[in-house]
């Protein structure tokens, strides 16, 4: 499946961690905690949006004044806590690294999630040795709809594009690497429903969990 590539790289949230669910009611936890009313319009897209869209709709149509900064502080800082008491592995996801790199691969993490949180995550799993370094957006200098995040991480491993392979599960970052010669491995998640037959497209291979290719 992997066979050639040099190195694995793993997004976090939603392909190594079952995170998604959090992130994604992140707003609904901004709101409630606020005492603030949850807008009609917003639930629908709760659980297939990114929280840091649906939060500003939500805020907007409130007439709510707000600091983006500060409300996008206070919804990181809420989910290391899930992060720490809820959060669970994809499965299969530790026994897959450990195979990886007895095999000789190598393995590290790039995420759009801010480095310490991510940090802090993988070590409540026990997974933050398995990787040779975490890479985000601060090291890319820019998102994963930009090639020069992928590039960036290939470079810190000082390997070719097609040396490496992506385990991701976000169409917007698989469209990205499908624009370079990386490998691209598509992860089942509840949270990219509305674009499932995308990423199934653009994936050069498709799974729902690890256990299909431990």
């Amino acid at each position: 499946m992997i066979s050639g590539y040099k190195a694995a790289i793993f997004d976090m949230d939603g392909t190594l961690l079952d995170s998604m669910r959090y992130w994604r009611l992140g707003t609904l936890e901004y709101l409630l905690a606020h005492n603030l009313p949850v807008p009609d319009g917003i639930m629908p897209k709760l659980l297939y949006r990114s929280s840091k869209i649906t939060i500003v709709e939500a805020l907007n149509e409130l007439g709510v004044s707000y600091d983006i900064d500060k409300v996008n502080a206070e919804m990181f800082d809420r989910m290391e806590r899930h992060y720490l008491n809820d959060v669970k592995t994809k499965p299969g996801a530790v026994d897959f690294v450990k195979k990886l790199r007895a095999e000789g691969v190598r393995c590290c993490v790039a995420t759009g999630t801010l480095k310490k949180y991510a940090i802090s995550a993988l070590k409540k799993q026990g997974m933050a040795e398995l990787f040779e370094f975490i890479y985000d957006e601060s090291d890319a200098g820019t998102s994963k709809h930009h090639v020069e995040y992928f590039e960036g991480v290939c470079g810190k491993l000082g390997l070719r594009m097609d040396e490496c392979v992506m385990f991701e599960n976000a169409a917007y970052a698989m469209r990205t690497v499908k624009k370079t010669p990386m490998g691209l491995v598509g992860i089942e998640d509840f949270s990219m429903r509305d674009d499932r037959y995308e990423i199934i497209s653009l994936a050069d291979k498709y799974i729902r969990n690890y256990l299909e290719i431990l």
